[in-house]
């Protein structure tokens, strides 16, 4: 499901109670299937009166035999309302953006159950006391199943949209972690972030909006660099600095769906601050935000004309794993 729709209680109260949420990763957009007949057959389930299918991902409910039910766009509005409801930020939060969800939950429970489940009217009211628990839920960001990593948290329009997010992880391993740091111990030491991280962290911090991107490193130009100031008994401070820079020149680098994909340009500089424990020579904290950015779309003849300015805004904190609770042993 889609950010837009996920950020509605009463849909996560739904899934979490009658439905058994999945995601099928790399087979739901046509150019990254293996088998153009598969792209064939997931178009035949599309209803032509909300999507044609160009791409992009989808969603649909499967019955316990296996049965898949209609193929949806979940962040379209229903017939009713308007087709581009979802391009805007007001769209995306308003009522109709789960029309659609509600509609086809509502055939796939009925066609498994006969009838509603009796919290469905209340549910949908906001009055479902679990409703309520789920809105007042803080977000809960990603973190490495193990170890520590960068996470980077990008915002930027595109073309029709006013505003994509996305939030990933750049996993930093401890003997990298190391490397990174060693030299930390006297004030002015520069501390730059190794090249292939670096990589890795500019493909994270890619605008959203494009499917599969893989940009070249030709394309790929800056650095993250730890600049120390302090220098105490138990930990180490200092500032965060450095530029970035991703420019395709190719158009297969921006995204595997050429009727999305849009060259574009974006530089800037990043700043913050962070923190290393002393005795463990590793990175305890660490937040850096983009600035300076300059950040253009450049459509190709024959795209749509845009509906929004373009923007873009990043930032990048360091993130640890979730500490696993502690289990009694039992003799």
């Amino acid at each position: 499901m889609r950010a837009g729709l996920l950020s509605d209680p009463r849909v996560v109260v739904l899934l979490r109670r009658y439905f058994i949420p999945c995601m099928i990763s790399a087979l739901n957009t046509k150019e990254l299937m293996h088998d153009p007949r598969d792209a064939a057959t997931l178009g035949r389930y599309v209803s032509r009166d909300l999507d044609d299918f160009d791409g992009g991902e989808r969603e649909a409910f499967l019955l316990p035999s296996g049965e898949m039910l209609g193929v949806f766009l979940s962040l379209r509005s229903s017939v009713e309302g308007s087709p581009f409801s979802h391009y805007t930020r007001a769209g995306r939060q308003s009522d109709d953006v789960v029309r659609t969800f509600r509609k086809h939950a509502r055939q796939a429970l009925r066609r498994l159950r006969s009838r509603l489940p009796a919290r469905w009217v209340a549910v949908w009211a906001g009055t479902d006391p679990e409703v309520a628990q789920v809105r007042a839920t803080e977000p809960r960001w990603p973190r490495p199943a193990s170890g520590e990593a960068l996470r980077v948290f990008v915002r930027n329009s595109y073309l029709m949209y006013d505003e994509l997010t996305g939030c990933k992880l750049v996993a930093v391993s401890p003997a990298q972690q190391r490397a990174w740091l060693s030299g930390a111990t006297v004030r002015g030491a520069r501390l730059a972030l190794p090249e292939p991280l670096f990589h890795a962290l500019l493909q994270a911090m890619h605008p959203r909006g494009m499917i599969g991107p893989r940009p070249a490193a030709d394309s790929l130009r800056g650095n993250l660099v730890l600049v120390v100031e302090q220098v105490e008994a138990e930990r180490i401070t200092g500032r965060v600095t450095g530029t970035f820079a991703i420019q395709p020149e190719d158009l297969a680098e921006v995204g595997r769906r050429r009727n999305a994909a849009c060259r574009f340009r974006l530089a800037g500089e990043l700043s913050g601050r962070f923190e290393i424990d002393r005795r463990s020579g590793r990175l305890t904290t660490l937040q850096a935000a983009g600035t300076g950015i300059d950040f253009a779309m450049l459509p190709r003849s024959g795209m749509q004309p845009y509906y929004f300015a373009p923007s873009y805004r990043v930032a990048i904190e360091w993130a640890r794993a979730a500490q696993q609770p502690h289990r009694r042993k039992h003799y």
